[in-house]
């Protein structure tokens, strides 16, 4: 279809034009500042906003190109991590409304903040315990280890003392 197409012209010209105007009244350097609303290490909501809004376009382009390759897990990735980035910018408008507006940007701290923190304390535990496994299983490829152990931290599947994993019956298209 024609429509992640007209979205992505749509944003990115939209994304253009915005900092074209902010470069043109401020200067270059100023404009990008005020656009992207740097406040490294913690990510501003306008900053989130405008990531998630390139992520999902990135995706999207990804997935046009690899649609007509050999790359089917490629495209089903950024498709999952495309429908997630346009998902959560639904929210964006959602701010805007006085019932919703206060408890979206709560949700963003904690998407922020929290569970930032969280990802990097568990990236640490599963490459841990994947360089662990690959130790004790040398046949076990790396990347193989961590996504099992990634399903069995969710709970959807088993680990075996022979190194696989099994899934339940509804997840074997995993």
């Amino acid at each position: 279809t024609v429509w992640p197409a007209i979205k992505l012209f749509i944003s990115t010209l939209q994304s253009v034009t915005d900092i074209q105007a902010l470069c043109a009244e401020h200067g270059t350097k100023r404009g990008l500042d005020i656009y992207l609303q740097w406040n490294l290490p913690e990510l501003s909501i306008i900053e989130f906003w405008h990531f998630l809004l390139l992520a999902s376009n990135i995706c999207i382009v990804v997935v046009w190109i690899t649609m007509f390759s050999a790359y089917t897990d490629a495209t089903f990735l950024c498709m999952s991590l495309s429908f997630i980035a346009e998902s959560l910018y639904t929210l964006y408008f959602a701010q805007y409304w006085q019932e919703m507006g206060r408890l979206v940007i709560s949700i963003l701290h904690i998407i922020t903040g929290d569970i930032r923190r969280f990802l990097g304390v568990f990236l640490v535990i599963i490459v841990g315990f994947s360089g662990a496994l690959c130790f004790l299983y040398p046949s076990l490829r790396f990347d193989r280890a961590a996504l099992s152990l990634f399903y069995i931290s969710l709970g959807v599947g088993e680990y075996w003392d022979d190194g696989s994993l099994e899934l339940r019956p509804w997840q074997s298209s995993l």
